[in-house]
């Protein structure tokens, strides 16, 4: 068996990986800040069209908000 390695950048926070990258290629630490504040990647990652950041110089990563879907009714309903 061939084990398939490449080497791969996060381009949230520059850190440099060997393997398969993740779909969005964010690091676990940049994943998980992003999902603490309530954010996810965007659907289409990678971002190599995105503009540089004009702070840091780093890739930009597209974000939307994490959508919960809506819970189950309250016991005893809706107070209105």
């Amino acid at each position: 068996m061939n084990a398939i390695s490449e080497s791969w950048t996060c381009p949230s926070c520059g850190a440099r990986f060997t393997g398969i990258p993740p779909e969005h290629r964010l690091c676990g630490d940049c994943l998980g800040q992003l999902e603490s504040l309530g954010y996810e990647p965007a659907p289409g990652a990678p971002y190599g069209d995105l503009p540089p950041c004009p702070d840091c110089g780093a890739q930009m990563v597209e974000v939307v908000p994490i959508v919960q879907p809506p819970g189950p009714e309250p016991a005893g309903g809706r107070r209105e």
